[in-house]
């Protein structure tokens, strides 16, 4: 059983990639993103926040057991 990501290895940039990728979007886009997903924008930003701090924890921990179970980084 492998305790730890190595820093070099890939599997760490797609983690990064799936957890920056929305923050960054919602910073260039701002709240006036258009179509359906403007009332996530328009309403409370704490709902939006655990959500996708809530969704990285549980990516992060998916991918942190497939590395220990030895599986493709």
């Amino acid at each position: 059983m492998r305790p730890w990501t190595p820093v070099n290895d890939p599997a760490l940039l797609r983690c990064l990639l799936s957890i920056a990728a929305p923050c960054m979007m919602l910073i260039v886009v701002g709240r006036d993103l258009p179509g359906p997903l403007r009332p996530i924008m328009q309403g409370s930003q704490q709902p939006l926040v655990a959500h996708l701090h809530r969704f990285a924890l549980a990516g992060l921990q998916a991918s942190g057991a497939h590395y220990r179970a030895g599986k493709d980084s």
